[in-house]
């Protein structure tokens, strides 16, 4: 990879590195040292987040490259702040802060690392390209439990179907750009991943049962489409991969039947 043409002498990682590290010290100094100009400074992280993301591509980008992929960093970083206004209890032990924000900073460098060895490969063969899926991968299952637990864990109906289909595009979206779909495919399966959880998501706003086991099976939906886009395009779908779906489903499907508070388990 080229070093970055803003920075002499700094590679694309250690640009990477530092340009995570800086947007951790400002969500921590935000958090815990300027909490009423949190919305603000959430502002000037989603902009510096979309902008490093500008800078890593050389600011070479396609249009749906703009609404997908790039954002994805400022996406992560909003979630996190909406996760410490949602659990701020959790803060208060300086332990799990600081392993929140360890998950925080490996999430955004990840992502950034991800977005750069994308825009590598479109010149160039990339041997971790494989790799760099799969870690995209894992970070979009991660994410997705964390937007979907926020979203389930408030109230207002219109709030959690409008931002949860939003979410849900930008997830889904990212990974089909990311794994270079041709733009009907991609529009295909975005508008079939979108009517998908649309349907879902309005069926666990009525279901009796948490917003845990909401955002855990919308999680694993995630993780099943995504997946199964993932093994289609790099050719290595195996008969286990169908074990696996199939396993976690049906203990899925046996939790939603049980689990929920209404009379099936004997609570009305």
């Amino acid at each position: 990879m080229k070093s970055s043409p803003y920075f002499e002498n700094i590679s694309p990682k250690t640009f990477i590195l530092f340009s995570s590290a800086i947007l951790v010290v400002l969500s921590f100094v935000a958090v815990f040292f300027l909490f009423r100009f949190i919305p603000y400074l959430l502002f000037i992280i989603i902009v510096l987040s979309y902008l490093i993301s500008l800078m890593i591509v050389n600011f070479s980008f396609k249009i749906k490259e703009a609404f997908s992929l790039l954002l994805y960093p400022s996406l992560i970083s909003v979630l996190f702040f909406l996760f410490y206004l949602s659990y701020e209890f959790l803060f208060s032990d300086i332990f799990i802060s600081f392993i929140i924000y360890i998950i925080y900073f490996l999430i955004l460098y990840a992502s950034f690392i991800h977005i750069s060895i994308i825009n590598a490969s479109k010149y160039e063969h990339i041997p971790l390209a494989r790799f760099s899926y799969t870690i995209n991968y894992v970070v979009s299952i991660f994410i997705s439990y964390l937007g979907f637990l926020l979203l389930f864990s408030q109230k207002n109906i219109l709030i959690t179907l409008s931002l949860g289909l939003l979410f849900v595009y930008i997830i889904i979206f990212e990974n089909i750009i990311s794994l270079d779909y041709e733009i009907s495919d991609a529009i295909l399966y975005l508008l079939f991943g979108l009517i998908l959880f649309l349907n879902i998501i309005l069926l666990f706003m009525f279901y009796p049962i948490s917003p845990f086991l909401s955002s855990l099976s919308l999680s694993y939906l995630v993780y099943v489409y995504i997946g199964i886009l993932l093994h289609e395009r790099l050719n290595n779908f195996l008969s286990l991969n169908y074990i696996e779906y199939y396993i976690f489903g049906i203990i899925l499907f046996i939790a939603l039947i049980f689990l929920p508070t209404w009379g099936i388990v004997g609570r009305f």
